[in-house]
């Protein structure tokens, strides 16, 4: 839908990825993780009053924030970020909670990956730098054509948006081991007959007629 309003009313686009937004939020309950021997070491050399945290040669270390991989630390991130949007005015949608309004300005949260559409390409700009002011390092995608969770997003002349997943079936036809690329369905030599090869047996011979 939010794509939609952008193509008919030719709204400015723009994608913004919080680089290490994970870390942006506390972890709220008491959490530690034991690190393997080599990081163990490491740390030790950077810090060695840590040594009396070393059994086993592993280092065991209470996290403060949302380290990437925990269960939780999609969720903790996303209320991080959310909350930051609402402490900039923005409405949070009452049907989805991903999606945020303010004026004319509509903004898609999926984790820590912005979607944001205005008509003004001026007013996401400073959305930008007020992220960039809260976050530290945001990338950023403007003009015709880019991805968004995967998915590319092409402005036409028309002001319609095309969407495809080029990479994603990429990945799908390398998968399957044993699959090879070919420049079209067939050769030049599809119809050529080898006098040297066996005939099919008479019921076999039948499959392809």
């Amino acid at each position: 839908m939010t794509l939609k309003l952008a193509a008919v009313f030719r709204r400015s686009i723009a994608k913004f990825d919080i680089k290490g937004a994970y870390l942006n939020a506390d972890i709220d309950e008491e959490l530690y993780l034991e690190l393997d021997p080599t990081i163990s070491r490491l740390a030790l050399e950077r810090f060695p009053s840590l040594k009396e945290f070393v059994e086993h040669g592993r280092l065991t270390v209470r996290l403060d924030k949302a380290l990437y991989c925990l269960i939780q630390c999609s969720c903790l991130c996303y209320a991080n970020i959310s909350s930051y949007f609402k402490k900039m005015g923005f409405k949070q949608n009452s049907f989805d909670e991903c999606v945020f309004v303010k004026g004319n300005m509509i903004v898609l949260l999926y984790v820590d990956d912005i979607l944001a559409i205005s008509p003004s390409l001026e007013e996401i700009h400073r959305l930008e730098s007020e992220l960039k002011s809260k976050y530290g390092d945001v990338e950023s995608a403007y003009g015709k054509k880019f991805t968004y969770l995967g998915i590319l997003l092409s402005r036409q002349e028309d002001g319609s948006i095309y969407l495809s997943m080029p990479q994603y079936v990429e990945d799908i036809v390398h998968r399957v081991d044993g699959i090879k690329e070919y420049s079209s369905p067939a050769d030049e030599y599809l119809f050529d007959e080898d006098p040297t090869a066996n005939a099919l047996e008479l019921p076999k011979q039948k499959a392809f007629i």
